[in-house]
């Protein structure tokens, strides 16, 4: 087998794993009273080349991690969510007003971390449950 043939085989793998994951992570916000739809892989997949092109500000601890998602959100009607593990996770598209801030809520449906992505833009929060504490990072084009 070929690279070329390797790097496409790695790639249906990896679009069949996210797609058995839909059902769970539709079914963790739906028990949260949220409408979630799952991205197509092709749309995921422009979103992670978007997000690996663009700059990204160094990680620091936040104390208000509703706030800094209200701002972030800010007027949007839709905002697509996705765990900590981008590679491997389906990315979902919710209403943005239905979002549950709460950190309990968050932490139960994404335990790493996850990233909300807007147009131009992208918010990342890594957990660290050792140091029971949320990290933030901006993701922008330069």
């Amino acid at each position: 087998m070929g690279e070329a043939e390797k790097l496409r085989m790695a790639d249906l793998l990896r679009k069949n794993r996210r797609k058995k994951l839909v059902p769970g992570i539709v079914q963790k916000w739906a028990a949260r009273g949220v409408s979630a739809s799952p991205l197509s892989d092709e749309r995921q997949q422009e979103l992670l080349t978007d997000l690996r092109a663009w700059g990204h500000s160094e990680y620091r601890p936040i104390n208000d991690l509703q706030g800094v998602i209200l701002e972030f959100l800010d007027d949007l009607t839709l905002v697509v969510v996705i765990d900590f593990d981008v590679n491997e996770e389906p990315a979902l598209l919710i209403p943005a007003h239905s979002l549950p801030v709460a950190e309990k809520d968050l932490r139960t449906v994404y335990p790493d971390g996850f990233a909300l992505i807007r147009d131009e833009a992208a918010l990342i929060i890594d957990f660290e449950e050792d140091l029971g504490r949320a990290n933030v990072s901006y993701a922008a084009p330069h």
